[in-house]
């Protein structure tokens, strides 16, 4: 018999399982060091974890839950609330967004200032290195984060709100717009949404490992170690492609809704690099594609179906473990 705790768990799933599917490049994520995982995350390539772990979305939702409560603190002190969830969108590449938490004036230290407002919630260890370094070095994501929201608000000062989990103590921290890491931040997510080529794997002080800090609980760590299949959908096709501002369709290009994104097209091919195996043969002007698996399979884009590589890999894994324990 399912818990109620399983059923609560469940429903989270249910209900927010499937949010991680954006059609924008999110400028919470543009502090991230690789390219490759925010391209990746693009290209909706894979299902990131926590949306199949209900106790981890429901501890995501635990993050909306204070921010009402931090929005009546403020105005508790005398702060007005101008705005709320304002949504910003870069003007020469709309697919890169995002909402802050708010805008607002009155504060005793920027009486005449408008000021962007940025909420978090953190565990105690956390917390405690971030009231001792400071968000510039413990939170560099969120530190670029509120940066871009601050240059697309045309705001000079925000402010960073922490609350831990654990304690309930509050921590704040003023941020000055610095106008250098806002423009570096939206450039070099345009080169990444423009480029149709995954880029290489990320290179960190000690070289490329998936136990790097870096990459060790990112979502896309099996397509880059372990060889994994990315999703069959529209982004990860070879016939879809960014340009003028949209991802399109070059196959079905009045039938493609880049806001849905389809699992069931008979036509889709892997992009040639997502899919990270030998690739044999390719011409593809002739959407022909032949790729070889770590087991030695050979899939060829025009015999087997997208949607049928999986099964046709998980095969091969399964015959390969029975092999090497003979």
């Amino acid at each position: 018999m399912i818990s109620v705790t399983d059923e609560i768990y469940q429903s989270y799933i249910d209900i927010y399982g499937k949010s991680w599917v954006r059609p924008h490049l999110g400028a919470s994520q543009l502090g991230l060091s690789c390219d490759r995982a925010l391209w990746l995350g693009l290209h909706h390539a894979a299902i990131p974890l926590s949306s199949t772990n209900g106790r981890m979305l429901r501890l995501f939702q635990s993050g909306n839950v204070q921010e009402p409560r931090i929005i009546e603190d403020l105005k508790n002190i005398g702060v007005t609330i101008l705005t709320i969830q304002s949504h910003f969108v870069e003007p020469d590449c709309p697919i890169i967004s995002g909402s802050c938490d708010g805008i607002a004036i009155g504060f005793s230290e920027y009486p005449n200032e408008k000021v962007l407002l940025e909420f978090k919630t953190s565990n105690t260890k956390s917390f405690k290195s971030l009231k001792e370094k400071g968000i510039k070095i413990e939170k560099p994501i969120h530190y670029i984060q509120m940066n871009v929201y601050m240059h697309w608000a045309k705001l000079n000062i925000g402010l960073y709100v922490v609350v831990c989990k654990e304690t309930d103590e509050i921590y704040t921290e003023w941020v000055k717009y610095d106008a250098d890491v806002a423009v570096s931040a939206l450039s070099r997510a345009k080169h990444i949404v423009n480029s149709n080529d995954i880029p290489p794997l990320f290179i960190g002080k000690h070289g490329s490992s998936e136990n790097s800090k870096e990459c060790m609980f990112c979502d896309y760590k099996g397509l880059c170690y372990h060889k994994n299949i990315p999703l069959v959908n529209c982004r990860t096709c070879l016939h879809c492609e960014y340009a003028d501002g949209r991802f399109k369709c070059n196959l079905y290009p009045l039938q493609f809704d880049d806001t849905c994104i389809q699992t069931d097209c008979d036509y889709h091919v892997f992009n040639p690099y997502i899919l990270p195996w030998d690739i044999v043969d390719i011409d593809v002007e002739n959407e022909f594609i032949v790729w070889k698996s770590p087991y030695g399979g050979i899939y060829d884009s025009s015999i087997l179906k997208s949607i049928d590589f999986e099964q046709v890999y998980q095969k091969e894994q399964a015959d390969y473990q029975k092999l090497i324990q003979l």
